[in-house]
């Protein structure tokens, strides 16, 4: 389900920027042209900052520390969810369980098992009368 719904939501996305720059190209004007120029050029600035090194070691070390905070922030809260929805749904399941087990003997046997042995009763009391009479 999650996946449909990135899937969706990228397609759609995809299919706006389309559109909107179809809709620049005959208007043959930018939208929000001087913000647009701004921020290409720090998002120019932060990608060589960060492919190139020219951060300090130390801001370096520590965002890769807050990195790995957030992650482990991240995994924690979901482990703990997880096991805040099993708890209730394997009590639950639990519940659901018969409590006595079922008599396999009460049943009656299939037709297809009628056909192959009839008279399986007959048989086993003649064999246990010839062990008997032996």
């Amino acid at each position: 389900m999650y996946g449909f719904v990135t899937f969706s939501v990228g397609v759609i996305g995809l299919i706006g920027f389309v559109v909107f720059r179809v809709f620049e190209q005959k208007r043959q004007e930018r939208l929000f042209a001087s913000q647009r120029e701004k921020l290409d050029s720090v998002t120019t600035k932060i990608y060589r900052a960060l492919i190139f090194g020219e951060i300090p070691h130390a801001y370096r070390l520590w965002l890769v520390h807050a990195f790995r905070h957030s992650v482990h922030v991240a995994v924690v809260f979901l482990v703990t969810t997880l096991r805040k929805i099993e708890r209730p749904l394997s009590r639950m399941s639990r519940s659901l369980r018969p409590t006595k087990p079922r008599d396999a003997g009460a049943r009656d046997p299939s037709p297809f098992l009628k056909t192959i042995a009839p008279d399986k009763k007959k048989k086993e009391s003649e064999h246990s009368s010839e062990t008997t009479s032996k």
